[in-house]
């Protein structure tokens, strides 16, 4: 990479790109939210943080606190995280990674690892970011609609399958959703809790991706 690739990267890392929403999805045939009290989270998922909103149900459970947020319902366990440091990821995928350990018996489907990102601009202006098969194959209008594209990429690995959702939010704003889902119907415990592990590896594959797809097109601010 030039010189100047890396200098623009490292300025928009700076200055435009936040991380502003991440969690931990666990799909499962049957989830019990009647079991996530307080006292269970405690002594199960060591949850030492005090809740600042509490809600308890045989449908549906929610725990927060300052620092995380944990909703459960029949199908799904959801982590989101408050603050974006290496110490809150490691929280909530020791949360996760106790949940699923006592809870082992529970047919688990999938594992979502989440990002979500905003861009905005300083100069009113997001940077040049092209996606297209050819000049003709998306208009610059239809009817009376002047055309703004993002896209969805889709990766594949041999284990788990990335999707990448760019939206033009205005014309400053940008948004980028990254989710990596991993299939572990029918697999070995430990596939699900290696991939929790994964988190912070996820967290800056992610970054690294949506800075290296600015420099698309050649010319950024």
């Amino acid at each position: 990479m030039s010189k100047k690739a890396k200098t623009v990267r490292r300025k928009i890392k700076k200055t435009g790109l936040k991380l502003i929403r991440s969690n931990i999805v666990i799909i499962a045939d049957t989830h019990n939210p009647s079991i996530i009290s307080s006292e269970w989270l405690s002594k199960y998922c060591y949850v030492k943080d005090k809740a600042i909103q509490f809600f308890h149900t045989p449908e549906f459970s929610l725990f927060e606190s300052d620092n995380f947020a944990i909703t459960v319902d029949r199908s799904r366990l959801e982590i989101n995280t408050k603050l974006f440091n290496d110490k809150a990821f490691e929280k909530i995928a020791n949360i996760a990674t106790n949940y699923v350990k006592t809870l082992i018996h529970i047919p688990y489907i999938s594992l979502g690892l989440n990002y979500i990102y905003r861009y905005e601009s300083s100069k009113n202006k997001i940077p040049i970011f092209k996606f297209s098969i050819s000049n003709n194959s998306i208009p610059a209008k239809i009817g009376n609609y002047k055309i703004e594209n993002g896209c969805i990429i889709y990766g594949i690995s041999s284990d788990h399958r990335m999707k990448l959702l760019v939206e033009i939010l205005s014309p400053e704003k940008m948004g980028f959703n990254v989710n990596f889902n991993f299939d572990v119907k029918g697999k070995p415990d430990d596939f699900l809790l290696s991939s929790i592990s994964l988190i912070k590896e996820k967290l800056n594959f992610s970054s690294n991706v949506i800075n290296n797809m600015f420099l698309i097109g050649g010319k950024n601010e």
